[in-house]
């Protein structure tokens, strides 16, 4: 009896309106870490997998409720990292490191929205990794040049994501002719 009166205490007390977790979620991160290059603790800029992980989710936090500000502050990540030219601040080709990748994903949702070419550059960029990623004997993708023939399932789940974005940009584009 006394789980039942809980229960119904929970649910009496807990607000109807509140917002969703992820935008609670989206929120707290923004509140603690005003500038968005700051998140996963970072005290300096960083080009990296967090990075992109975590943007990557605002972005879709702002796709799914339509509250800009997430959007913004993933934007503004991409600003304060992408130069004109298309290069990257702190990303280092010859690392040749899947992590890196990860924080590109989100600048083809970015450039689809802005058309600004120096997206278009910095994918280019990206993209132009997996040219000189070293592999193993079987073809397999080094997780990072630092780390000889190993192959890691994170590491592969950049690629393939990474892949199958250009494959969905590239279908749009065929499709619309």
């Amino acid at each position: 009896m006394l789980a039942v009166v809980g229960i119904a205490q929970v649910q009496d007390s807990f607000p109807k309106n509140q917002k969703p977790w992820s935008v609670r979620m989206a929120e707290s991160e923004m509140v603690r870490n005003p500038e968005s290059w700051q998140v996963d603790f970072q005290p300096s800029l960083k080009w990296d997998y967090c990075h992109g992980l975590e943007l990557g989710a605002m972005m879709d936090v702002y796709d799914r409720y339509g509250d800009a500000k997430f959007y913004e502050y993933a934007l503004a990540y991409a600003d304060t990292m992408v130069n004109e030219d298309g290069t990257i601040k702190k990303y280092k080709l010859t690392d040749y490191s899947l992590d890196r990748i990860n924080s590109g994903k989100m600048l083809f949702r970015i450039y689809e929205q802005t058309k600004n070419d120096k997206y278009k550059k910095a994918l280019d960029l990206l993209r132009s990794q997996f040219d000189g990623q070293p592999r193993n004997a079987d073809g397999g993708f080094w997780h990072k040049k630092v780390y000889p023939n190993q192959m890691w399932l994170g590491g592969l789940w950049e690629l393939l994501s990474w892949r199958n974005m250009l494959i969905e940009i590239t279908s749009r584009k065929l499709i619309r002719r």
